[in-house]
């Protein structure tokens, strides 16, 4: 995320008197990455404070619109971005309080927002910490006291964003009432806990108590004014950083460094990013136009849960992007299929599990929803698959052993079988060549039942149908000695592992000649059948035939 080169309205107010949120400032929200710290300078209007934020941030001009007469210039809140190595610091100059054109209601409504969002608020005020001050303060928090800040529930989040109350055009001396000298945050502290008399006290002493309860941590600058001149007062953005009074000078450096320093923002432990601040503001807004301010737990309980399934929807979308390649190349062997599926659901794990608002609940939620969806993905896929591959390899079995067929019905074949047997082995070969996807076998099956009345159609499902069988076989009894094994591994039988072993080696010897070896029984099996069908024989038994050469071989015959 670059630095913004101006502020940028985030907060406007519409015309039927909605808060509404600006498209480019969700965009710009939308885009920081890294983790956020927020800061809000809020007070009464006509105070100066965008030429304060201004200041603060080292610019000269007009970053946030500065005024100079005595209309409120700041409308909503404007945002300013400034990014850092160790985390992205927004700042928001939000609308002063008790302008002519906003009632007390729309101030507290803007104020609101401002506590809500941040990680540091900062007052800006004019002169001595006094009661009208402290009563404009109050009247925004008591709009927001319905959050429960002091609640000792374990389900209600605690809002304390950090407290900076600057005190600007500052001339008193800073002492106690015996004339020692106290620091500018002695100063609030007293105020805040001055016992008042008169018939209002005790609703004025409430004040003072929600202001130190919602902002526990809290601190207080004085700045004098930065130009003894009025006419350069009117013209304060045109005026260098440089050129101000000294004591305001060192005054916005503090504050700037107290900035620096500020806790990024966090809802419920967690560190959270601008498109979460962007979700955040979101239903503060829809909430405070409805009426209501959302208790901070459910809203980001809602938050944190839209994260989730946003994550788990985009993972569903990456996916159906992916899955068009893979389909494209169906058919393909089952294994090829599994793969896939697993490598975009570990993609999709991956992404859950590094959720930076982790949550057991919605994270459990959504693992399930996309292991489900794997699932049937997985399903679909195979499903489609095998049709694919069914038909795709009958389109094989036709075109290779067709010719063949034909030939052998015109008795071609019959004064020249090892030229029935060439043609025959051939074909064979390419379908092994050619053939794809699980449907292999299944092809060749439904090819010799589409083609019952012929007793060559009948040879070729047989020959494959005791292949995958025999096949079939052998990987069981693979399984079988590796249990074996393992069981005898455990127990430590010395013995009974080296014959176990031996048992693998040689079936794994055979699995990997089984091409070969089928190959030479089924030319023999081929050559015997073919010499029955020319003598007339339609009746043919593949499986007796096939078992009676194996028998004749003295190497193969374990496989069969």
């Amino acid at each position: 995320m670059e630095k913004l080169a101006a502020s940028l309205p985030l907060v406007i107010h519409s015309p039927n008197g909605q808060l509404e949120i600006t498209s480019e400032g969700s965009e710009a929200l939308s885009n920081i990455k890294s983790s956020i710290s927020v800061i809000s300078m809020t007070g009464p209007y006509r105070t100066g404070k965008s030429f304060a934020l201004n200041s603060i941030l080292g610019i000269q001009g007009s970053t946030f619109g500065v005024g100079n007469d005595v209309r409120a210039f700041t409308q909503g809140i404007w945002m300013f971005i400034e990014p850092l190595s160790d985390k992205t610091l927004i700042y928001l100059d939000i609308e002063g309080f008790g302008s002519t054109s906003r009632s007390s209601k729309d101030d507290a409504k803007i104020f609101a927002l401002a506590v809500l969002l941040s990680s540091l608020v900062i007052y800006n005020s004019k002169g001595v910490i006094d009661e009208g001050s402290i009563n404009q303060l109050v009247l925004a928090l008591y709009f927001i006291e319905c959050l429960n800040l002091k609640s000792a529930s374990d389900d209600t989040e605690k809002l304390t964003p950090n407290f900076i109350w600057i005190l600007r055009d500052f001339v008193l001396s800073l002492e106690d009432e015996n004339g020692n000298p106290i620091t500018s945050k002695m100063y609030l502290e007293r105020v805040l806990r001055e016992q008042i008399k008169g018939r209002s006290a005790e609703n004025i002493q409430v004040g003072r108590q929600l202001i130190g309860q919602t902002f526990e941590n809290r601190d207080c600058y004085v700045l004098p004014r930065p130009v003894d001149s009025e006419n350069m007062l009117q013209n304060m953005d045109e005026i260098p950083f440089n050129e101000l009074k000294e004591e305001f000078k060192e005054g916005i450096i503090k504050i700037r460094e107290a900035i620096r320093r500020s806790n990024v923002k966090k809802v419920k432990g967690r560190s959270i990013k601008g498109k979460d601040l962007l979700r955040l503001l979101e239903n503060y807004v829809k909430f405070i136009n409805d009426g209501n301010i959302p208790p901070v737990p459910n809203t980001w309980d809602f938050i944190v849960q839209r994260e989730y399934e946003e994550i788990t929807a985009h993972s569903m979308l990456e996916y159906q992007k992916a899955k068009q390649d893979i389909i494209k190349q169906i058919p393909i062997e089952e294994q090829m299929i599994k793969l896939f599926i697993k490598g975009q659901k570990d993609i999709a794990e991956g992404r859950i599990l590094g959720c930076h608002l982790r949550h057991e609940k919605y994270m459990y939620n959504a693992l399930q929803e996309l292991m489900k969806f794997y699932e049937d993905e997985l399903k679909e896929i195979l499903k489609q698959n095998l049709n694919s591959s069914l038909n795709y390899n009958l389109d094989i079995i036709y075109s290779l052993f067709n010719p063949v067929f034909q030939k052998i019905e015109l008795n071609e074949y019959k004064m020249n079988i090892d030229v029935l047997e060439a043609d025959w082995t051939y074909a064979m070969d390419q379908y092994e060549i050619q053939a794809r996807g699980p449907g292999k076998f299944i092809a060749i099956a439904e090819f010799s039942k589409r083609n019952q009345n012929s007793p060559c159609a009948r040879l070729l499902g047989t020959i494959f149908e005791e292949m995958r069988n025999q096949l079939s076989q052998m990987k069981i009894q693979e399984l079988f000695f590796e249990q074996h094994l393992r069981n005898a591994e455990g127990h430590k039988n010395s013995k009974s592992i080296i014959e176990l072993r031996s048992e693998l080696a040689l079936n794994r010897y055979r699995m990997s000649q089984f091409n070969e070896i089928v190959k030479n029984i089924q030319k023999k099996v081929l050559r015997q059948l073919l010499e029955k069908l020319n003598q007339g024989e339609e009746e043919l038994d593949v499986k007796m035939t096939i078992e009676s050469v194996a028998m004749n071989r003295q190497c193969e015959c374990a496989i069969f």
